[in-house]
Formats: structure tokens, C-alpha cells, sequence
């Protein structure tokens, strides 16, 4: 059913890896949709899989995409991009992508502000420290690399995360790998990391 998981107000903590992957329009692409405003239409965060040789036609994306390589290569006419990598195509964009030996990716469509026309390419990310990725405004992307007993930054403003690995625990909540959370301005509960953890936060956005 949609719109899916579109009610920005309450707090969302899902188990990505007890979705089911579901057909794209495109053979060998697969997806689990994690928030949808409509069918292939406007505002919409997921994962996508392509199976390796898998590619999806040229499109464009007039309100501008942002993704994140979780597994694999992901390419297109700009270059191949390794897990770890984080991309941000700014509105008027497009391409033509695919990946020669499968890849996963978080992937989040329509999501730019509209002032914001800023192409980034940031590889390597699984090696890295904690830092910031991308600013505008309010809105903050960071990269967190937590070491057991270490505590995830408290976030003031409304925020989503997706743990890539690791695990997290707080009062309410037992979070692993795979953990994709979306929480409104103040709400974000603490969270300590239980074993080493790589988390990609986003907030200031909703």
C-alpha cells in the first residue's frame, strides 16, 4: 500500500533484512522500498540490488538522487564506485547505471533541497573515521565509525540512520547491521555501540 511509511512524525525503526526484495521495472534490479510517496513517483528511500551484469535504463532525476554503496560496484558514466562510496547526483542529473558484479545500495530520490545543486563523489568510506560528508543549511549527512562503548552523537534534530554494520543499544532498542531508523526532532534515543559499528546518519532534513 502506499504512500509507505510517509507519517514523518512518528518514530520508524526497521529490520531491512526481513523485508523481501521486490522487481524493479528493470530485469536483475531489485528493491525494498523503506519510505514511498507513490508507484515509481516523487519521495522515496530504499535499497536496491542489481545482479551482477544487471544495468538500468538512462533516466533522469529532476529532483536530484543520493545512495550509498553498501556491497560491490556500482557504475555508471561517471565511474565505478566501490562499497563505501557515497553519491550525491544534485536535481537535473542522469544516467545510465549499472554493475558488472552485483552490487547493494541505499538509495533515497527526490530528498534535495531545492538550492542545493551539489555533485559529490566520496569513496572509501568503510576505512574511514567518523566525519561529515555533506552541509546545506540544516541538513547533515556524517559517517560514524563507533568503537565499543562509544555513543552515537546525540542528533536534536529530526534524523534517519542505517546502520551498515555493527550493533547499537539503548534503553528500548537492539539495533544490528542492516537496522534502517528514522526519527522526528528530539526523539532519537541514545544509542551505544556494542561491537565495532559504521553508521551513515542523515538529519535536518524533515
Amino acid at each position: 500500500m502506499l504512500p509507505l511509511n510517509m507519517a514523518f512524525d512518528k518514530p520508524l525503526v526497521i529490520d531491512t533484512r526481513t523485508l523481501p526484495w521486490q522487481a524493479s521495472p528493470s530485469p536483475g534490479v531489485w528493491r525494498k522500498r523503506l519510505e514511498c510517496v507513490a508507484e515509481e513517483l516523487g519521495h522515496v528511500t530504499s535499497l536496491v540490488r542489481y545482479e551482477p551484469g544487471s544495468r538500468f535504463p538512462n533516466h533522469g532525476h529532476p529532483a536530484g538522487e543520493e545512495l550509498l554503496v553498501l556491497e560491490g560496484v556500482f557504475s555508471d558514466e561517471s565511474g565505478h564506485f566501490e562499497a563505501g562510496s557515497y553519491l550525491r547526483n544534485p536535481p537535473g542529473s542522469g544516467h545510465a547505471p549499472g554493475s558488472e558484479p552485483g552490487c547493494v545500495l541505499l538509495v533515497k530520490l527526490c530528498q534535495f533541497a531545492e538550492d542545493d545543486g551539489q555533485s559529490l563523489v566520496i569513496p572509501g568510506l568503510l576505512g574511514s573515521p567518523s566525519r561529515e560528508l555533506h552541509r546545506h543549511g540544516a541538513e547533515r549527512v556524517c559517517w560514524f565509525r563507533l568503537q565499543p562503548g562509544e555513543d552515537l552523537p546525540p542528533q536534536p534534530f529530526s534524523c534517519e540512520f542505517f546502520l551498515v554494520d555493527g550493533a547499537l543499544e539503548g534503553p528500548r532498542h537492539r539495533l544490528s547491521g542492516g537496522h534502517w531508523c528514522r526519527f522526528p526532532a528530539g526523539v532519537c534515543p541514545p544509542l551505544r555501540a556494542k561491537q565495532p559499528s559504521l553508521v551513515w546518519l542523515k538529519s535536518g532534513h524533515f
